[in-house]
């Protein structure tokens, strides 16, 4: 699979599953942060590698 059909497939997935982002510190600028969340339940199996107690760098 090359790059481009990778960004391909994230954008499908981002338009259409129901995510969140948020940018937080905008007025830390150097230490601004932006998160997505992406429910894991549109997923068939477990796919990211600490779904069950994810950690944010940002909090």
């Amino acid at each position: 699979m090359d790059a481009s059909s990778v960004r391909y497939q994230i954008y499908l997935l981002l338009s259409c599953c129901p995510c969140e982002g948020r940018i937080s510190g905008i007025v830390d600028v150097p230490n601004a942060c932006a998160t997505l969340a992406i429910p894991d339940s549109i997923f068939d199996g477990q796919v990211f590698k600490f779904a069950a107690h994810s950690t944010s760098p940002c909090s």
